[in-house]
């Protein structure tokens, strides 16, 4: 018994709230399956408890971060609504106020890691710098200092190609794969 109380006094802050974080998650009953994907952005059951994922990771040490990384690794449905979130966030960023929600972004990409399908993460993070680009905040300049950390070869990928991408390629795939009412007449684009 001394021995496990010793053990579990080693955990980090950030280990022990992504560990309340888990049960939370595990516990939670709703997903983006059958549901409006643009619908109650933010106040989603889903969207809150990614939010305080991404709270967790920024605060996270790089073995902490890796820790939280490798839970998400293999769950192919779990990496999906990571992936849905990050195009939600979108929505939200609608001035430079909101800086932190294109974190929160970059730090689920992180959390994913390009394991469910690269180029759905691209897709995400196009939407997400688009919408940045809208509100005035300069998204590859964030991209940049990830860049600098040490992230995976596909992570690097993912984000030099969400930087590189041209306006019209942007364009193009938030069309597509976007929030359907940015494009209609009466919306800036």
């Amino acid at each position: 018994m001394k021995r496990l109380l010793f053990r579990l006094s080693l955990k980090t802050q950030t280990q022990k709230e992504f560990r309340t974080w888990q049960k939370q998650y595990s516990h939670n009953k709703f997903d983006y399956t059958n549901f409006d994907l643009w619908q109650d952005v933010g106040e989603h059951p889903l969207d809150i408890l990614f939010m305080d994922l991404a709270k967790i990771y920024q605060e996270a040490s790089n073995s902490d971060r890796k820790l939280i990384e490798k839970t998400f690794e293999n769950r192919t449905h779990h990496l999906w609504q990571l992936i849905i979130f990050i195009r939600r966030l979108a929505i939200l960023v609608i001035s430079r106020d909101q800086l932190q929600i294109v974190q929160f972004g970059l730090a689920i990409t992180l959390i994913e890691g390009g394991h469910f399908d690269p180029r759905d993460a691209v897709i995400s993070l196009v939407i997400l710098k688009f919408a940045s680009q809208r509100a005035g905040i300069n998204i590859d300049d964030m991209i940049d200092q990830l860049l600098s950390l040490s992230i995976s070869k596909t992570m690097e990928l993912i984000l030099r190609n969400v930087r590189n991408h041209h306006q019209a390629d942007i364009v193009y795939s938030v069309k597509e794969f976007g929030p359907p009412n940015w494009f209609q007449p009466g919306n800036c684009n």
